[in-house]
């Protein structure tokens, strides 16, 4: 008998692949089953009693062990990734532009909405998400990010500035003029 482990195939370690579009006053959330069927659609406001309704939602989906669910997000820290990952859901954080491409190929016309991103987001992790790598509560690199305190800022928040850049708006300061020239 062969001694190699056999590895499960990705669309099999999962029943449910979400795909979560966050904001900072409320989050869309769409699901897919292994087939691509859509089996959940969520608006929830980011309070606790919306985080509440979506772990609900996915239990009701999976049972009680959710990391059967699968949530791909347009960002690797803050807020919503620690709730995800505090319900314990597998999260996969996928770039900005590779999202983008993701919604281009589901709505080549170019319209966007907040439904059709979490939806093209479940369907892109459903079929690639076999190359990408998801964020492990136990992973010293997920604790770094809330230990040093990169998960407290929002997504949307400007990046915190490098030293040798000056800050918006500090040049100003330092040397007032106007934008046509000197005064």
């Amino acid at each position: 008998m062969d001694s190699k482990e056999t590895k499960v195939p990705f669309q099999e370690q999962f029943r449910l692949f979400v795909g979560f579009d966050w904001a900072k006053d409320h989050h869309d959330v769409a699901a897919v089953d292994a087939a691509g069927k859509v089996i959940l659609e969520l608006s929830f406001p980011d309070t606790a009693e919306g985080w509440a309704q979506l772990r609900q939602k996915l239990t009701e989906q999976v049972g009680s062990d959710l990391s059967l669910a699968a949530v791909a997000v347009e960002t690797r820290h803050g807020p919503a990734i620690e709730r995800l990952l505090e319900i314990g859901c597998r999260v996969y954080p996928i770039n900005p532009k590779s999202a983008q491409r993701y919604r281009e190929r589901k709505a080549p016309a170019g319209g966007r909405t907040d439904s059709l991103d979490a939806w093209s987001l479940a369907d892109a992790l459903r079929t690639d998400g076999h190359a990408w790598k998801s964020l492990l509560p136990d992973d010293p690199r997920t604790q770094s990010r809330t230990r040093f305190g990169m998960s407290r800022r929002s997504p949307s928040d400007p990046p915190p500035h490098r030293t040798g850049q000056p800050a918006p708006g500090s040049l100003a300061r330092v040397l007032p003029c106007r934008p046509g020239g000197l005064r």
